[in-house]
């Protein structure tokens, strides 16, 4: 049915196919999918998928019809052509991890519990609990003048805290893709966790200030009349603010009247607190109290003070906070990408005879900041490299042996896989790996290595060195490229940090 003179003829297009007018659509969408605020992963698959399909179709080769099209002329579902195929891979996929979630079908309640909506409110609430833990604990070292007290493992769990939060923040910013995102009381849940999420980050900053301040000043400058000041009622009323706040929060709906009237009356409680302890300072040192314990409790004034602001719907920022104007940023960081893709579709399409190797390395490769670093290009490197070569070991092992041995090769070559495959994702969810990009690429490209051999298992991808040099071109590509924006813009890297550090100067 498909003929390459009938395919140019019949064309959507005035005049038939353009190679030309195929790159400039190409590019054209490559800019606007970068300038997309779309997540990282939803652009690398979108591209990913775009590539795979638009270099075969700039094939001149293809002379039999192109089958990625989803209907052919006659309007009939092509089900096993390459788009297709493709919506097929990811609907298995879906379907497949599900597994992984420990869902019991007969139980609804299951699948609520394992919601992003459920993990976040979980976490925060935790959190909530923990924060006013390290409160409690900060306030009784200094009271009880213990000489226990140590100021690094002290930040070290303050850091802990805002990983922590990171991470619900992370479940918050999915929810809006599950279904029960549909209710109107899961919108509502959703809107109080975030505030929850602002509070709790605005919370973590006074104890960061409040432990900075013990460590610059010492600790015994610290103790004397702080020993004396009755706290206990004042933590009592904060954790019940956040308690309250995040029983709330864990329930479908907003946050209710009733909530907001007891974290308003715990604030003023907490907050009366310390105004009679400030007054206790003032007295017990005959008008003249030691400076710095003073600004120690006047800060904590902070904690009731978000605590009602939240209640009553105030806004948390700070005044000197000003969100930054992204267009400009964003449109520079689309153009940036798109260059690099394009130089990667100019290769493999008129140097390497429409092998898509480099473009689609380029897809999932691109730099999400500017000023790329050498450590993040090395990753890249190894990753690809131990991808492509790696990918192919399985194959080697059993590449010799009769046919009588075909079921124990395929059993060891799944085995070999597994091993393999487990390693490196391994290597990728490990925290704090530093190889975390290259073994997340090392999966991509070995799993996709190791699973074209099947069904045969006896033999071994052709070309493979090339497709080893069209990804390193790949990595090159990216890395020229964003050096060249980083030394035009001024943001490199170190450019980044230098400016980084005049912000939190100034604040």
């Amino acid at each position: 049915r498909f003929y390459g003179e009938e395919f140019v003829t019949r064309a959507w297009l005035p005049g038939g196919y353009s190679s030309t007018a195929a790159f400039v659509f190409a590019v054209t969408f490559t800019y606007v999918i970068f300038l997309s605020k779309r997540s990282t992963g939803t652009t690398q698959y979108a591209l990913g998928a775009f590539t795979g399909l638009l270099v075969p179709f700039m094939n001149p080769e293809t002379s039999s019809g192109f089958r990625a099209v989803l209907w052919d002329w006659d309007f009939n579902l092509n089900w096993n052509g390459a788009a297709m195929c493709g919506v097929w891979l990811v609907v298995i996929a879906v379907a497949l991890s599900a597994i992984s979630l420990g869902l019991l079908p007969c139980r609804r309640s299951s699948t609520t519990e394992h919601t992003c909506l459920a993990g976040a409110s979980r976490a925060l609430a935790d959190l909530a609990s923990d924060t006013e833990g390290c409160l409690e604990w900060l306030l009784t070292n200094l009271q009880q003048d213990t000489w226990s007290f140590h100021a690094e493992s002290s930040f070290f769990y303050i850091r802990h805290l805002g990983a922590r939060r990171t991470k619900a923040e992370a479940l918050l910013a999915q929810v809006p893709w599950e279904l029960c995102y549909r209710r109107s009381a899961a919108r509502e849940q959703l809107e109080g966790l975030w505030k929850l999420a602002e509070l709790l980050r605005h919370l973590r900053q006074v104890l960061r200030v409040e432990l900075e301040h013990v460590r610059s000043l010492g600790h015994a400058c610290m103790g004397g009349e702080l020993a004396n000041l009755r706290l206990d009622e004042f933590l009592e009323a904060c954790g019940d603010g956040l308690s309250v706040l995040s029983r709330n929060c864990r329930k479908p709906g907003p946050i209710t009247e009733r909530t907001k009237q007891k974290m308003i009356e715990a604030a003023a409680r907490a907050d009366g607190v310390l105004v009679n302890a400030l007054r206790q300072l003032v007295s017990n040192a005959g008008g003249r109290p030691v400076a710095s314990q003073v600004a120690f409790v006047d800060r904590l004034r902070s904690w009731p003070s978000f605590l009602s602001r939240l209640a009553r719907g105030e806004d948390l920022q700070l005044p000197t906070q000003v969100a930054a104007d992204e267009g400009p940023s964003r449109h520079w960081f689309a153009l940036r990408n798109t260059i690099s893709w394009t130089l990667a579709l100019i290769w493999s399409v008129y140097i390497r005879g429409y092998k898509p190797g480099a473009v689609m390395a380029t897809s999932f490769i691109f730099s999400t900041t500017g000023g790329s670093s050498f450590d993040t290009n090395i990753n890249r490197m190894i990753g690809i490299g131990m991808g492509l070569a790696v990918g192919n070991v399985p194959a080697i092992l059993i590449l010799s042996g009769s046919d009588s041995a075909l079921l124990q090769r395929i059993i060891m070559y799944f085995v070999v896989m597994f091993v393999m495959w487990t390693l490196a994702m391994y290597g990728y969810l490990a925290e704090g790996s530093k190889y975390k990009l290259a073994c997340l690429l090392w999966v991509g490209n070995g799993g996709v290595q190791m699973l074209s051999h099947i069904p045969h298992f006896d033999s071994l991808a052709p070309g493979l060195f090339m497709d080893v040099l069209d990804n390193y071109v790949a990595c090159i590509v990216v890395f020229g490229v964003d050096m060249a924006f980083a030394y035009v813009q001024g943001n490199s890297t170190s450019e980044q940090v230098k400016a980084a550090m005049a912000r939190c100067s100034q604040d």
